[in-house]
């Protein structure tokens, strides 16, 4: 027989990446096969631990001053505490101290939910190396009741200066506050990606009061009333170059977002779920004349196979159009299913004006 080849330990992460379903038994055995293996595994465990009780903030604070070794390794947060009737919704002062420390590391992506999304403010005060985080995310899921949601966040002229290194933002399931700045920013924060999900905005007029430059722009709104004239507002205002917009709800608007809007210079990649018609193609043909990505999906788009083909073949430009994402049928309404004939005739189009069909 021949011998046994050594096992690479460069393997470990290759294979602890491979599955996003390893439990806590599968990494607690991994950890004792050898101390290269304790190595990766906790490198997994802790580089952003997520906890969902205020027990396990504790417990989990309580092992990083136990161990400095772990500290290193620590590169993010996500705490979601939420009171159960097991676990109780009284804050002990352990638990309080627990949530201080974990505060204070030296974090490069915090996400805070559960009860921390109440008066998020709050907490982000607590933050001591706030300049270093790159990735902010607060999520009230789960807080809602039946008045409406719980969680809220008031994002006021402080946290521009606190938070510099800010790369993404998300937003969800929460009512924003926007208070604006009492003086004008020198220079705006510049954000790659804001996200926002089910956001509630109680006061404010958007971003262009936020003091802040974002390149995406990511929305997720109820209804078009809720966020157009928003929308609008950030397109004229800061410097978007992608924006992705879906609206839960089906109905017309009289005004579309595009209206009036100038984002000829700016808008690169457009990704609208939610109602379009033929009058809303010519406004992108209007409005966007430097978009290289356009997708319009879902069940409510009243655009027909013809327009489709028509918007292709007058739209393109070598500069311009370049990759375009279809919805698959029209809604009449209903919602009908193109043929293979139209759908044929829009690949041929769009081929012959050099337009890549994506999904």
């Amino acid at each position: 027989m021949h011998p046994r080849s050594p096992f690479v330990d460069d393997l470990i992460p290759l294979i602890l990446d491979s599955s996003e379903h390893w439990w806590p038994q599968d990494y607690l055995r991994l950890a004792c096969v050898s101390p290269s293996w304790l190595f990766y595994v906790r490198r997994k465990l802790y580089s952003c631990p997520s906890v969902s009780s205020f027990a396990a903030i504790a417990s989990l604070a309580r092992s990083l001053q136990d161990n400095a070794e772990l500290l290193p390794l620590v590169f993010g947060v996500e705490l979601r505490p939420v009171c159960t009737a097991w676990s109780g919704s009284t804050l002990t002062a352990k638990q309080a101290a627990g949530i201080r420390y974990l505060l204070s590391l030296e974090l490069k992506r915090v996400k805070l939910g559960g009860q921390l999304a109440r008066r998020t403010e709050r907490f982000l005060s607590m933050l001591a190396c706030s300049e270093n985080v790159e990735e902010l995310v607060i999520d009230g899921a789960g807080l809602e009741d039946g008045m409406g949601t719980l969680a809220s966040l008031e994002w006021d002229e402080s946290i521009l200066y606190r938070f510099p290194s800010l790369k993404t933002v998300e937003l969800a399931n929460l009512e924003l506050d926007i208070i604006p700045p009492s003086t004008h920013p020198s220079a705006p924060i510049p954000i790659n990606h804001l996200i926002l999900t089910n956001v509630d905005l109680a006061s404010g007029s958007f971003l262009c009061q936020m003091g802040v430059s974002i390149s995406s722009l990511s929305i997720c709104a109820k209804s078009a009333s809720e966020y157009d004239e928003q929308v609008r507002l950030a397109l004229e205002n800061c410097g978007l170059h992608a924006l992705s917009y879906q609206v839960c709800s089906s109905g017309k608007t009289e005004r579309t977002f595009l209206a009036d809007a100038n984002v000829t210079s700016s808008l690169r990649r457009l990704a609208l779920d939610g109602y379009a018609d033929s009058a809303f193609l010519a406004e992108i043909s209007l409005r966007c004349t430097e978009l290289e990505e356009l997708h319009i999906t879902g069940r409510t788009v009243a655009v027909t196979a013809l327009e489709w083909t028509e918007f292709i073949r007058t739209f393109s430009a070598p500069a311009s159009l370049k990759r375009l994402g279809l919805p698959g049928g029209t809604n009449m309404p209903p919602f009908v299913k193109w043929s293979v004939e139209d759908t044929d005739g829009i690949h041929a189009v769009a081929a012959s004006q050099g337009i890549q069909l994506v999904n």
